[in-house]
């Protein structure tokens, strides 16, 4: 780094507000899922890794960085862990924010339950399936009887 510790320090204190839950609240730049952005070297990233690499250490490769608090705008070291992509994703699922929300979906949106196990990695509502396959042929009737003819 060509900034030093002290300089990202006064950088990172100078840009939070500690919230009454002990987070540092990032009050500058903020990514589109509220992740703290900061500049380094030209460079813009994410102020909970910069703060954990200047309050604790390096951040060991392929790892994380996670937050405890489930706050994203949060740089407070003490609310921040390391983990593996698979660690930040079971975590983020038990919190109840999974980026794929849709895991833990177990009903489409009329109601009506998924297939189980997937088919082709995909869960499908049978009921609502169908329903969709007699629109199209009722909708392209003339079409698919071109084809069948051929």
């Amino acid at each position: 780094m060509c900034v030093t510790k002290k300089e990202l320090e006064a950088k990172i204190f100078a840009a939070v507000v500690v919230t009454d839950t002990g987070c540092w609240e990032w009050q500058r730049a903020r990514s589109s899922t509220g992740y703290g952005a900061i500049a380094v070297d030209r460079k813009t990233r994410g102020v909970h890794r910069v703060s954990y690499e200047v309050f604790i250490g390096p951040i060991p490769d392929g790892l994380c960085v996670m937050h405890r608090c489930d706050n994203p705008p949060c740089c407070n070291p003490a609310h921040l862990m390391v983990g593996t992509k698979g660690d930040n994703n079971a975590d983020r699922a038990a919190k109840g924010r999974s980026s794929c929300g849709n895991a833990v979906k177990t009903h489409c949106k009329h109601g009506h339950p998924f297939t189980e196990p997937p088919v082709n990695g995909r869960r499908t509502c049978k009921p609502c399936r169908k329903r969709h396959q007699e629109k199209y042929r009722a909708e392209n009737r003339e079409l698919i009887n071109q084809k069948r003819r051929k």
